[in-house]
């Protein structure tokens, strides 16, 4: 299961979406989220803590309408008691751009335990 807050940053073009998830009994996490507009600049994973602290390495990625993996695989073997963070890119060895993204969106978090979850939280600069 996940639920979704949205919430715009005062005095600013950033977007939050955060995403409270909670794995299924196989360890699982999948759902799809509303429509994303914007430049992912900042990407936050948050364990839950004590009984429902996922199992060490989970791994989520969010998938845009193509099937492709807006976090760049950078979201894989998460820590089970600290936050991270990350910055998704799209490089190509030469340059490096911000990934950005304009569809719905399919969480998917695997190899969490059951019952366990956890944060992920998006800062988006926001399409206007």
């Amino acid at each position: 299961t996940c639920t979704m807050i949205t919430d715009w940053l005062p005095q600013s073009p950033i977007v939050r979406y955060t995403l409270d998830w909670l794995s299924d009994a196989n360890g699982n996490a999948t759902v799809t989220v509303p429509q994303i507009s914007g430049t992912i600049v900042r990407v936050i994973t948050n364990p839950d803590d004590g009984a429902t602290s996922p199992s060490a390495s989970y791994d989520i990625t969010l998938q845009d309408d193509d099937g492709l993996d807006l976090l760049g695989g950078l979201a894989a073997n998460r820590s089970a008691s600290a936050s991270e963070q990350i910055c998704p890119v799209i490089a190509d060895g030469d340059t490096s751009l911000s990934m950005t993204v304009h569809s719905a969106t399919t969480l998917a978090v695997t190899n969490a335990g059951a019952a366990n979850g956890g944060l992920l939280r998006l800062y988006v600069k926001a399409a206007r």
